[in-house]
């Protein structure tokens, strides 16, 4: 039974001390567990247990090291007009210079409010990393009007460093006992797909239960 279960909580380092793994907040508090299911991008996972100072198995610790990740920059804006994209409000784009996805949300079914989300292609992302918001969104506004047929004010600019994985390990969850009961788990365990995220998670959890049991 969980009776602990805590969100919105940012970890600043994961370590062992012999008996359980620790957890320690952002803003210092303690979090102790038999067992550790880390769904953290590999980078973030390998930073996390080095401020823990926790020394993994070198063949699982090559495997997340060998994990890698192209970046995205999305941007989420309300359109001034009925968008013109697809029933089901999906347009996926190859060769673009800019866009990777345009999507209507309310047609996806994902949104009451006219909303539009743009995704931009891995490329794209890293050249324009560290430009202003405003600057990204009226690019990403501006590139997506020809697919949705209507301008856009954009509401909200995301970076997503670790977007979608470029590599992927042949186990859905590596893991070991050293120092304690450990998997990890996500979408660059399986291929980058949701469902195959869904099924690391899965494996993840069973291999836990049967070193706990």
């Amino acid at each position: 039974e969980l009776d602990d279960v805590r969100c919105g909580v940012r970890i600043s380092s994961l370590s062992h001390d012999g008996g359980a793994w620790v957890a320690v907040t952002e803003d210092g508090a303690v979090v102790r567990a038999h067992a550790l299911l880390c769904t953290a991008p590999a980078p973030q996972a390998i930073a996390l247990l080095a401020a823990g100072e926790v020394a993994l198995p070198d063949d699982l610790a090559a495997t997340l090291a060998a994990v890698t990740y192209d970046p995205c920059i999305a941007v989420l804006a309300r359109p001034t007009s009925a968008p013109t994209l697809p029933p089901r409000g999906v347009v996926r784009l190859q060769g673009h210079d800019v866009l990777d996805l345009v999507c209507d949300n309310v047609a996806k079914g994902v949104s009451t409010e006219p909303a539009l989300t743009v995704h931009a292609t891995a490329a794209w992302s890293r050249t324009m990393w560290d430009e202003p918001d405003d600057v990204v969104g009226a690019a990403l506004r501006g590139a997506a009007a020809q697919f949705t047929g209507t301008d856009a004010t954009p509401l909200h600019v995301q970076r997503w460093r670790y977007s979608v994985p470029t590599s992927s390990s042949d186990d859905l969850a590596p893991g070991g006992d050293v120092p304690g009961p450990v998997h990890f788990a996500g979408d660059a365990f399986a291929g980058g797909r949701v469902e195959g995220a869904a099924l690391s998670g899965f494996t993840a959890a069973q291999r836990l239960v049967q070193r706990l049991t």
